[in-house]
């Protein structure tokens, strides 16, 4: 009689662990789709202020390797002022930064590589 009342509060005290790990496994569920949904609206928020941040950018291919000189910013705005027939007023391209995209220096067979020019205004680019 007495290992039947030691088994019916062992078998007591496992349901009400069991019980609270259940409320835990909701309570945890409930708290994850919660995150599940802050990191959708995050991502979202990232693609698009990327996406943003991209507009202000212009990528050239083809040039020659090293084209640009020593300074790339006043190199652009005069080839942005020729090109577009703009006269001879590179200033109205403001340029944020100018520079190659990052890979290794070209070899002899290989295309060279593409520049990257960030202007300061998107609705100048």
């Amino acid at each position: 009689v007495a290992e039947v009342r030691e088994q019916g509060e062992t078998l007591k005290e496992v349901e009400e662990a069991l019980s609270q790990h259940s409320d835990q496994l909701t309570s945890m569920g409930k708290e994850l789709r919660k995150v599940i949904e802050t990191n959708k609206g995050l991502r979202a928020k990232m693609e698009n202020l990327e996406n943003r941040s991209r507009r202000q950018n212009l990528r050239i291919v083809s040039l020659p390797e090293g084209v640009e000189g020593l300074r790339p910013m006043e190199y652009f705005a005069k080839m942005l002022a020729e090109l577009l027939g703009e006269g001879e007023d590179p200033s109205r391209y403001e340029l944020d930064r100018a520079h190659g995209v990052k890979r290794p220096k070209p070899t002899a067979n290989e295309l060279p590589r593409a520049v990257s020019i960030c202007f300061r205004r998107y609705r100048r680019r």
